[in-house]
């Protein structure tokens, strides 16, 4: 009888703790399927080290029941964020800027709290999701297609792709073009 009140303690111990662990770990759950939008998309990679976080509900948002302290925001290198948590004019969206960019490379974990609500008085749905920080810093004075073009061009330069006298310069210096026609395609 003693072991088999040892395996239900055992049992009941772990299933407690396994019931608790999963309440409090950072994990996307169903919840989020309930929002019109959320940015960054739940387990994102390539987002932006000074991205803000975007969550809309669709009912128009009871202002007054919003706080900072509804939005938990920790990076995995730089630890907890404070910042604004705003309304959007559209009454709808809360956006939250943190106060300090996020570290490149880093895991950020958000837990969204089930404290605010919508005009009706419905209570939002407390959701919980991650996005990754690129490890790549953008340069804010260049886009990447500038860079690439630039490449590419000096590429072209390098390897002499064409002489000026073998550029082409108007309609009349393309070639030829024969169009073949047949009106029984195959099958």
């Amino acid at each position: 009888m003693n072991g088999l009140k040892h395996k239900i303690v055992s049992f009941a111990i772990l299933f407690y703790s396994f019931w608790i662990y999963s309440n409090y770990c950072f994990a996307q759950n169903t919840s989020i399927d309930e929002y019109q939008f959320i940015s960054p998309v739940p387990n994102s990679s390539l987002n932006q080290s000074r991205t803000s976080i975007i969550i809309r509900d669709g009912d128009l948002i009871d202002e007054s029941t919003m706080d900072n302290r509804d939005i938990i925001v920790e990076g995995s290198k730089s630890g907890i964020h404070v910042g604004d948590i705003i309304l959007a004019k559209d009454f709808k969206t809360i956006i939250f800027k943190p106060t300090i960019p996020f570290v490149p490379g880093e895991a950020v974990y958000i837990k969204f709290l089930s404290e605010v609500k919508t005009k009706k008085g419905r209570e939002l749905p407390s959701i919980q999701f991650s996005f990754e920080i690129s490890d790549r810093l953008i340069n804010k004075n260049s886009s990447h297609l500038e860079d690439r073009f630039e490449r590419s061009r000096k590429i072209l330069n390098e390897i002499n792709v064409k002489k000026d006298s073998e550029i082409l310069t108007g309609i009349d210096d393309l070639p030829e073009v024969i169009v073949n026609f047949s009106d029984k395609p195959s099958p």
